[in-house]
């Protein structure tokens, strides 16, 4: 019956905290984006503002992210392990 105790202990350790791992990744992903493309005179003032001004304005981070997704970046891709 331990065992079992144990097993389920580490059942709930090795479960992902989606939540947390988000939170990590967006304050400094939002730390980012707000100095380099905060700007009083241009309307960005919050996150909505700048997000949409990321999304229509081409850049050097949206560019390479688009040219990602396409498959045109000049990226060494590494034959599969076997």
């Amino acid at each position: 019956m331990t065992s079992k105790i144990h097993i389920n202990s580490w059942i709930e350790k090795a479960q992902m905290d989606f939540y947390t791992m988000f939170i990590k990744a967006w304050i400094p992903f939002n730390a980012w984006y707000l100095k380099e493309f905060y700007d009083e005179g241009s309307n960005r003032i919050s996150d909505k503002n700048i997000i949409d001004y990321l999304k229509s304005n081409s850049n050097k981070y949206r560019d390479k992210i688009i040219s990602l997704l396409k498959g045109t970046d000049n990226i060494t891709v590494l034959p599969p392990v076997s």
